[in-house]
């Protein structure tokens, strides 16, 4: 907070965007609570106009096998929230499971979770758990590589520093 709140004092005028999951207490904070897309409830007739699952259906229709099961994928956004980035992740996985499989791995992977983190964080501890255990070890080894990046890498400085082909960077491109 100290060097924003240094910025700030130079240039009068100048908004800064944060997101963090506390308060700065920063002179002239202004404190926007950001909350998950509206959901339906248990066994909603008309699930299909709420932004959660209409974005889930955004994604996962991309998927050539994909059946849409409305009361699943109500269930998957109340699981997740409501979470955009949630919502997205789980969608991936329609490209090989159900809705209700999808459901069944996310409700699964929030018991491995110390209980005193937040509810929203382990829905996202285990969307990220679960795509992990998808991920072959070479994979996954890569991945570990490309967290030494910070802002985003090319394609060449990411094969420089895991040995990664095109091949496997385009499959975990594909895959997150």
């Amino acid at each position: 907070t100290a060097f924003i709140t240094k910025i700030l004092e130079q240039v009068s005028s100048l908004k800064i965007l944060v997101t963090a999951n506390e308060r700065l207490d920063l002179e002239n904070e202004e404190v926007v609570e950001l909350h998950g897309l509206s959901m339906p409830e248990r066994n909603a007739p008309d699930a299909e106009t709420y932004p959660a699952v209409q974005l889930f259906l955004q994604y996962a229709h991309t998927y050539p096998d994909f059946e849409a099961d409305l009361e699943a994928i109500g269930h998957i956004c109340r699981l997740v929230d409501g979470i955009p980035l949630a919502i997205e992740l789980a969608s991936v996985w329609s490209s090989s499971l159900s809705c209700e499989q999808i459901g069944q791995r996310i409700e699964q992977s929030m018991f491995l979770h110390p209980p005193d983190i937040s509810c929203e964080d382990q829905s996202m501890l285990s969307i990220f758990d679960s795509i992990w255990e998808l991920l072959s070890e070479t994979e996954r080894r890569i991945l570990m590589g490309l967290s030494v990046f910070k802002g985003g890498f090319s394609q060449q400085a990411a094969a420089k520093i895991t040995g990664a082909s095109v091949f496997y960077l385009d499959a975990l491109l594909n895959k997150l």
